[in-house]
């Protein structure tokens, strides 16, 4: 059940990647630009990572949860460790808790 949101989250999150980047406090860039984020390599896909254009570039990993996950943590953990190997950049991962029972 949790995969019902992530349609609507992975449009907004493509839409308005520049807001999403406000939304979560982290600096912001001259440009913004969602970029593939298939990590199939090792059979995992993050939900959506942005490129930041700063004085120092980086990508912003955001991963939309709608309920419990007790590996939660070292799954991002995963996604920001291929994120980087992928685009050699550093990686910022913000996860949204959708309801309050993915606040486990």
């Amino acid at each position: 059940m949790p995969h019902e949101f992530d349609a609507a989250n992975k449009h907004l999150l493509e839409t308005y990647p520049a807001d999403w980047i406000a939304l979560a406090a982290l600096p912001p860039g001259s440009a913004v630009q969602v970029i593939d984020a298939d990590l199939s390599a090792v059979s995992a896909s993050a939900d959506k990572l942005i490129r930041v254009d700063v004085a120092q570039p980086y990508i912003a990993h955001f991963e939309p949860q709608a309920g419990p996950e007790a590996d939660l943590d070292q799954r991002i953990l995963v996604y920001t460790v291929l994120a980087w190997r992928r685009l050699k950049l550093p990686v910022l991962s913000v996860v949204l808790l959708l309801r309050p029972p993915a606040s486990s």
